[in-house]
């Protein structure tokens, strides 16, 4: 169901139709997982936690422009560093971990 001829009321009416893929998105996201849908960085995967770069990168698209500054303020493997690396937004990552540090270190050498 679709919002539908909203007026200044503020009711939606909802109708049964397609959600074209210009528009924008739901609220709910789905994303695939694993080594090749997650990441194609090994490496990510010395972390326990990697989430999907299309989430991240989903995200620094929706709420920041280029040349942007994105604060990751627990970086973990750095994958929101490396998306924002990868849209040309500027990023700081912080984590209290110097062996994540170590990873997300690594997985920025590969963005150009």
């Amino acid at each position: 169901m679709i919002v539908h001829n909203k007026k200044p009321d503020g009711v939606n009416k909802k109708v049964l139709k397609e959600l074209k893929p210009q528009k924008t998105k739901t609220n709910i996201w789905q994303y695939a997982v694993g080594l090749g849908g997650t990441t194609s960085d090994k490496i990510a995967f010395q972390h326990p936690a990697v989430f999907p770069e299309k989430l991240a990168r989903d995200h620094i698209l929706s709420w920041s422009d280029k040349g942007d500054l994105v604060f990751d303020p627990m970086c973990g493997s750095g994958t929101t560093c490396k998306m924002a690396a990868a849209t040309d937004r500027n990023y700081l990552g912080i984590d209290i971990s110097a062996e994540y540090i170590k990873i997300a270190k690594a997985r920025l050498k590969g963005i150009k």
